[in-house]
């Protein structure tokens, strides 16, 4: 058995570590106030079970409240936090639910361990919590059927809270070893002396302390390689090194008419939101060269606004455009479109870039709705490139490539070396080249449409089949710009032109990709799409005959799901509501326990009262009387009432006859008799029980003298 005060010495340990005083204190004088009052209740297993479910809906709650407004939740701590900086709520932007849910665990468990202090009736068992547990256990398990230990579980449930807050620090070990001792010495041997004792246990402590500090240690070397690891993995991951394409593959490509985002904008259609960018390419893959190289974007304060790079002219041509989509669209990467300097309305934890201008949110609500704020002619995103950087990547043509290419670049003259031509002139005949030399687009490619050798696919697109996808169309337009002496790179993201109850929305057959070449003479990128126009025609044969009760249903839920994330973005509204729903919760089921406790006790005064009115005239000497004249032959028949009886059979009746009426009053009157009534009825009915007593004495020895007189004069003389 735990000792007896060991709860409240951990629940002092929680408070101090944790800094929860006033709401700390408040439950401690809830635990010990039964040392000022004897009430107590007569809890049921079914009233243990009403406790373990409401603990479990508030847990719920609170878990869900935490991971839809963590910051909410962490104000609500540091709000009844006192004097202490505890580990957990050192740091707002780490803060996790599940912490939140461990640091309020001794309020949430509080309601089971005050009803194991209150009751009059036998503590619960295991079982009320076996409707939270599998079939097998609540059969098989051997503890079901034992009793909770109530003083040690809370314990428990306050040290492991108080070690969540400050568990690498000395006091907590401290604390700890001085609570372990306590313990240990409450459950010794009476046997064991001190001495021995105490010694082997400042050995274990030393050896704890020593164990303590490794672990402490090893915990934070493998946190910090976790962390980095992690880092690693969340950077690889926003930033691919390379997107694989189709190039070179036969087949068809799958195409889904799935809305994947949605947008609100005055601008032209259709249009592009370029959303990643490639600078190599490596037989059928574009990478990037310098994939590690991320930047955080500072939010302006409120982070929800970001500035990715201040336009050098505030009045220039900006144009707006609201997205919404899904977080997890591509990995959390934004299509954006060209020129965007600043982000409004995203509630994200973290915006990375990198030096090609790709966008990368981190930690934010499950659905986004963002406005973008962008001059086209600026396009902000990306630093101007020297016209003399010959050896960027953004120039770079593989070797492999090189002779189906200077074969093209002569045919249509765009050999640049001496940067007689501009870039516009360069994209313009290379867009003739694709309009007027019978290219065709097709998302099926035959085997004779590809290489079945070493040979380049693009080249092979480009004088064999002529007939290919959007890949091949971008990748061979970056190929030949570059071939001009332009600076270009691979651009894939979502080309727009649907719109749909009045919102322009984009599918998952409408990912694109399209080449970008860099101007020297306004130092800004443009977007080239050789992809012929039919593009879109030829996607939407792929269309089925439900597409309309798909998209209702896609609308559908989009709405609850804005209508959800609206909610969790005012939550901090709400908390009130929750606060007073709890507090309903808590007092409906108070009112109910001592209402049924009422009712219990109204019943049962009903039934000892009942009891009495039954018991009512059992200790009527006047029975006494009866069982005497039993013995003196003066039997009842069945069915034969006392009274009748008397009247009857009984001699001389007069004063039993008197004494039997003031019996009945005395066994039946509801009202009863007076004290002195019912002393009167004794006196009476002892007098009585004498006589009959002593007559009863009188007939036995008269018949025994005629028995004897009898036998003597028949025997002989």
């Amino acid at each position: 058995m735990p000792p007896r005060h060991i709860a409240l010495a951990s629940m002092l340990i929680w408070i101090t570590l944790t800094g929860f005083w006033l709401p700390g204190l408040a439950l401690i004088a809830l635990a010990e106030s039964g040392r000022w009052h004897s009430r107590r209740w007569e809890f049921s297993e079914k009233d243990d079970r009403r406790f373990v479910n409401i603990c479990v809906l508030s847990s719920v709650i609170g878990l869900i409240y935490s991971w839809l407004n963590p910051q909410g939740a962490f104000t609500m701590l540091e709000s009844i936090q006192i004097g202490v900086s505890s580990n957990v709520l050192a740091n707002r932007e780490s803060f996790q639910p599940y912490e939140f849910i461990i640091l309020v665990a001794p309020f949430l468990t509080f309601p089971i361990f005050w009803a194991t202090r209150f009751r009059s009736t036998p503590p619960p068992k295991f079982t009320i919590f076996s409707r939270f547990l599998p079939k097998k256990i609540k059969l098989e398990a051997p503890w079901m059927n034992q009793v909770i230990p109530s003083e040690g579980g809370y314990a428990l449930v306050c040290l492991a809270s108080a070690c969540k807050t400050q568990s690498s620090s000395l006091n907590f070990f401290l604390l700890i070893c001085l609570i372990t001792a306590w313990f240990l010495w409450e459950i010794r041997p009476y046997r064991r002396r001190f001495s021995p004792w105490a010694i082997q246990l400042l050995l274990s402590i030393a050896g704890a302390f020593f164990l303590f500090t490794l672990l402490s240690e090893l915990q934070a070397i493998f946190q910090e390689k976790f962390i980095n690891y992690i880092a690693q993995i969340s950077q690889r991951d926003p930033i691919p090194k390379e997107a694989q394409t189709a190039i070179g593959r036969s087949g068809k490509i799958n195409l889904s008419a799935r809305i994947v985002l949605r947008a609100e904008t005055q601008m032209e259609r259709p249009f592009l939101l370029p959303q990643d960018f490639f600078d190599q390419y490596r037989r059928g893959a574009w990478q990037i060269s310098n994939w590690k190289s991320v930047t955080n974007v500072l939010d302006d304060g409120d982070l929800e606004s970001w500035t990715l790079r201040l336009p050098h002219n505030t009045q220039t041509n900006r144009q707006f455009i609201t997205l919404s989509h899904s977080l997890k669209l591509d990995g959390g990467r934004l299509p954006l479109p060209m020129g965007t300097f600043r982000l409004t309305h995203l509630p994200v934890g973290e915006v990375l870039t990198n030096i090609y201008g790709r966008v990368h949110v981190v930690d934010g609500p499950g659905l986004l709705k963002y406005t973008v704020d962008a001059a086209p002619e600026l396009n902000a995103l990306t630093p101007p490139i020297k016209r003399r950087a010959r050896d960027s990547t953004l120039f770079d043509i593989a070797q492999r490539e090189q002779s189906f290419l200077n074969k093209i670049a002569n045919e249509i003259d765009i050999n640049n070396r001496d940067g007689s031509y501009t870039a516009h002139e360069i994209a313009r005949r290379v867009t003739d080249y694709f309009a007027t030399n019978n290219f065709q687009y097709s998302t099926v490619l035959n085997p004779e449409d590809v290489p079945q050798d070493e040979t380049s696919a693009v080249g092979h697109f480009l004088e064999v089949s002529r007939k290919g996808h959007c890949e091949y169309f971008a990748t061979a337009t970056t190929l030949l710009m570059r071939r001009g002496s332009i600076p270009a790179r691979y651009v894939t993201g979502y080309s727009i032109d649907e719109e749909r109850n009045g919102i322009i929305i984009a599918r998952e057959r409408d990912r694109h990709a399209w080449c970008q070449y860099f101007s020297f003479e306004d130092n800004i990128w443009h977007n080239l799409d050789t992809t012929p126009p039919e593009w879109k025609t030829a996607d939407k044969k792929f269309q089925n005959n439900f597409q309309d009760i798909h998209d209702s249903l896609n609308d559908l839920n989009y709405s609850i799901s804005t209508a959800f994330w609206n909610w969790v973005e005012n939550a901090q509204q709400y908390e009130i509501l929750l606060g007073v729903f709890l507090v309903i919760l808590f007092g409906f089921l108070i009112i109910r326990i001592i209402r049924q406790q009422n009712q219990k006790n109204i019943l049962h005064k009903k039934k000892l009262k009942s009891n009495h009115l039954s018991q009512l005239g059992a200790d009527s000497p006047f029975f006494r009387i009866l069982n005497q004249l039993e013995k003196m032959g003066y039997h009842r028949a069945d069915g034969e009432t006392v009274l009748s009886w008397v009247q009857n059979r009984i001699p001389d009746n007069n004063q039993i006859l008197q004494l039997t009426r003031k019996h009945y009053q005395y066994r039946f009157d509801p009202n009863g008799i007076s004290d002195s009534e019912k002393q009167q009825l004794i006196n009476e009915s002892l007098t009585i029980l004498k006589d009959l007593i002593q007559k009863h004495k009188l007939n036995k020895k008269s018949k025994r003298t005629r028995h004897t007189g009898s036998i003597t004069r028949d025997v002989p003389g």
